[in-house]
C-alpha cells in the first residue's frame, strides 16, 4: 500500500490514525478515545477490506489537515476537541 491513502484530490489521507481512535465505532465495540484493534503501528487498517461501512466511507477532509500534530496522541486530542468527543470512562 501506498504511504498516503488518497481520498480526495483536495484532501488525502495522511494515514495519521486519529479516526480509528478518537470516536467510538459501534459495530466493532470500540469506545472513543481508544484505538482500534485493526489500527497497526503504521497507522493503517489491518482489516480495511472488510472494515465496518461506517469506516470504510470516512473520507480524508480539512479537518485531517487541522488536527496536524506531530504525534498521534495530540492528533487524537485536536479530533476530539473538533468533533467534541470526549474518551469514554470504563469500569
Amino acid at each position: 500500500m501506498a504511504d498516503i491513502v488518497k481520498s480526495s484530490d483536495l484532501n488525502p489521507c495522511t494515514q495519521c490514525g486519529a479516526c480509528s481512535v478518537a470516536p467510538d465505532i459501534t459495530s466493532l465495540d470500540k469506545p472513543a478515545g481508544q484505538a482500534c484493534i485493526h489500527l497497526m503501528p503504521d497507522n493503517r487498517c489491518q482489516i480495511y477490506d472488510r472494515c465496518p461501512l461506517v469506516c470504510r466511507q470516512s473520507q480524508a477532509d480539512e479537518q485531517c489537515v487541522e488536527i496536524d500534530a506531530p504525534t498521534r496522541e495530540e492528533r487524537v486530542k485536536r479530533f476530539q476537541a473538533v468533533f467534541g468527543l470526549f474518551e469514554e470512562k470504563i469500569g
